[in-house]
């Protein structure tokens, strides 16, 4: 991790390039570009650290030491990093990594999908590259956990929805049957 990252182009930056009577970009960039870094180094920390789902992470203060950085800027990325599902913040427990929930994603996709119709579907492209991409690197892994029995279970499943959809009974929720044949825990999807 370089918490040096965060802090390059900071103020004093800014009014060296001013003084100099120099166009600086806006700070508004600046701040959110460092921003993005102090995520990244954020989950870099909990990769680091082999936290899972429910580990505790270091309090505030010892984050901003850490990663030299003010608890204000860190309480921004934590925020954000909130927002997309990464960490739990319980007020008065602490900070937790959050259980896999791919539920925020999958609606922002779709939304995103829904919303590139109006530009010739360009963004809808890129979905389907980026969903190809992910299947590509979770496949050999699915096969190490595929057992005769759990494919046995998806195989039914994919007829009765092919029924269903046949029937014009279509759904983009997973079954739970489907799913339960496709992971190791009935709450995780294939």
């Amino acid at each position: 991790m370089a918490p040096g990252n965060v802090t390059a182009g900071g103020p004093a930056a800014g009014s060296a390039g001013a003084a100099a009577g120099r166009s600086m970009p806006p700070a508004r960039f600046s701040a959110q570009a460092r921003l993005k870094a102090l995520q990244a180094d954020i989950m870099e920390l909990i990769l680091e650290r082999g936290l899972e789902a429910g580990d505790a992470l270091p309090t505030e203060n010892e984050l901003s030491a850490e990663l030299g950085v003010g608890r204000n800027t860190l309480r921004e990325s934590l925020k954000v990093l909130q927002a997309l599902g990464v960490i739990e913040i319980r007020h008065g427990f602490g900070m937790f990594v959050a259980p896999s929930n791919f539920d925020a994603l999958a609606d922002g996709l779709t939304f995103r999908g829904r919303l590139s119709l109006r530009h010739h579907g360009q963004e809808a492209l890129q979905l389907v590259e980026a969903r190809q991409a992910l299947e590509s690197g979770l496949i050999a892994g699915a096969m190490d956990l595929m057992t005769p029995e759990r494919l046995l279970a998806v195989e039914e499943s994919v007829l009765r929805m092919e029924a269903l959809a046949g029937a014009g009974r279509v759904s983009s929720k997973p079954t739970p049957s489907f799913t339960a044949g496709c992971s190791s825990r009935s709450t995780t999807t294939c």
